[in-house]
């Protein structure tokens, strides 16, 4: 094996950026779907998946400007035009199926690719599609991903099984546009969490967090 050896006795000094977390910025951008706003994020990390999310989105017609230079990006989604999200790569993150609650806001359904492969595979969604459906919509898996539709969305009071973050975020994504109150029971309240309810509030979102992962 590689090995490290060091040897001390001198002061360490020096300065260093830290770069935004790709799990709070690709789940914002996500969000910024919930707006005709324009959405501004500053210290966006220049990586992989947040190319691979903008290739998701950009052929959805939402504008995005994307200054890798200054790590910033700008996100108008008042021009978004499909709610079929088709991408052969997005096996590759979970990204799609944080889509279905924005798109289904937007359009009153949505499609998404499957994740990693097959919708019975290792990746299980079971907590999103749960959630979905307690909002009142129809979702079902297909060789291809997942579809669901809505008439009207209803408050969802749900218990997650475990506290998933990325369940809690489709929680907060159904709720947020949804008239009346939603509760989320056993929800993550990782910092990531926290960042997109920051995120979501700013956008005029009323939430509050509990301190036994009641929100």
């Amino acid at each position: 094996m590689e090995a490290y050896k060091i040897k001390g006795g001198k002061p360490v000094n020096g300065s260093l950026k830290g770069i935004g977390t790709k799990n709070i910025a690709s789940k914002v951008v996500v969000a910024s779907l919930l707006t005709d706003e324009k959405v501004t994020l500053l210290n966006v990390p220049n990586i992989l998946e947040i190319q691979i999310l903008k290739d998701m989105l950009v052929p959805l017609g939402v504008d995005i400007q994307h200054d890798t230079d200054k790590n910033m990006m700008n996100i108008c989604a008042k021009n978004i035009n499909s709610h079929k999200v088709l991408f052969p790569d997005s096996g590759s993150n979970r990204i799609p199926i944080l889509m279905i609650a924005p798109l289904l806001h937007r359009f009153k359904k949505a499609v998404v690719p499957v994740l990693g492969g097959c919708y019975l595979g290792d990746r299980k969604v079971d907590f999103h599609v749960q959630a979905t459906r307690e909002a009142g919509a129809k979702i079902i898996g297909t060789e291809e991903g997942y579809e669901a539709e809505v008439d009207k969305f209803k408050p969802i009071n749900i218990r997650l099984p475990y506290p998933s973050m990325g369940a809690t975020e489709t929680c907060l994504f159904l709720s947020v546009l949804t008239e009346g109150t939603s509760i989320i029971e056993n929800a993550s309240h990782e910092p990531e969490i926290l960042e997109t309810i920051t995120f979501l509030r700013s956008l005029g979102a009323i939430i509050y967090i509990h301190p036994n992962r009641r929100i």
